[in-house]
């Protein structure tokens, strides 16, 4: 299978693991706290997995921009989840991780490109990776 490809068992779909992620998770910002990356990790699990969900508020702008938005985070996550994929399968535990813009929103960022986004989403990856190390 692709790997840049999402199967729905990779999804965080259920509002039960959202509110579980943003009470019992952690947080961290992107050094130009453009996004924020909510995450939880789960301990001796029998299948180590990551899943993964994108989280942006109404007041951020119209939905055509909050959609673009979101499809641009999520792409960057699937180009670059083998970061991630190979220390939770080494330590045998789950991942939750649910990004989020912080400062990003249709105001400041008319028209939001990969790569304004790009670098801020991988230092958060590899600081979850580093986190969980």
């Amino acid at each position: 299978m692709n790997s840049f490809f999402s199967p729905g068992s990779e999804r965080i779909k259920s509002k039960k693991e959202l509110d579980l992620i943003f009470k019992n998770g952690n947080t961290l910002l992107s050094f130009d706290k453009k996004i924020k990356a909510h995450y939880l990790v789960l301990n001796n699990s029998e299948n180590p997995n990551a899943k993964f969900a994108v989280a942006i508020s109404k007041k951020s702008g119209t939905a055509v921009w909050r959609n673009r938005v979101k499809r641009l985070l999520r792409q960057v996550y699937r180009e670059n989840k083998f970061l991630l994929k190979n220390s939770i399968e080494e330590k045998k535990i789950s991942l939750m991780l649910v990004l989020a813009p912080n400062f990003v929103n249709q105001g400041v960022f008319k028209k939001v490109s990969l790569n304004e986004i790009k670098y801020s989403v991988l230092e958060l990856m590899l600081k979850i990776r580093d986190n969980i190390n």
